[in-house]
């Protein structure tokens, strides 16, 4: 599980870093540095780097968000899911109607803006 840490303070900016396991912080390292104009540091199990206050919550919003996802993907007993419909059928999972995702869904849910123009459906836990 990655966890988001304020580190301190260099003038109007503000430190942080971003700890976790390096596949999670793979998703989170390029869309970190989309948000923030300074420069990121990733090194092992962790991002560290600084921002302004918008930046910042950003930044927590994203871990948080992304933390959340993952949480329910794991868990399986929380509700439906979204997944890519060929990850799906190759895991043999419940998945209903499938749909091609846009922009509005990949922002509406969270998703992984690669899955833009793939094949999706919503997966439910048995």
């Amino acid at each position: 599980m990655a966890i988001f840490n304020i580190t301190g303070k260099i003038g109007a900016l503000t430190t942080y870093s971003v700890s976790g396991s390096s596949d999670e912080l793979a998703a989170f390292s390029d869309k970190i540095k989309n948000i923030t104009t300074y420069p990121t540091r990733v090194s092992g199990s962790e991002i560290t780097g600084k921002g302004s206050k918008r930046d910042i919550s950003s930044i927590r919003d994203l871990v948080e968000s992304l933390v959340k996802s993952s949480d329910v993907k794991k868990s399986g007993t929380t509700g439906r899911y979204i997944e890519l419909l060929s990850t799906a059928i190759n895991n043999n999972l419940n998945s209903g109607k499938s749909w091609v995702c846009d922009g509005y869904t990949v922002d509406k849910n969270s998703l992984d803006p690669s899955w833009e123009g793939q094949q999706i459906c919503y997966v439910y836990p048995l």
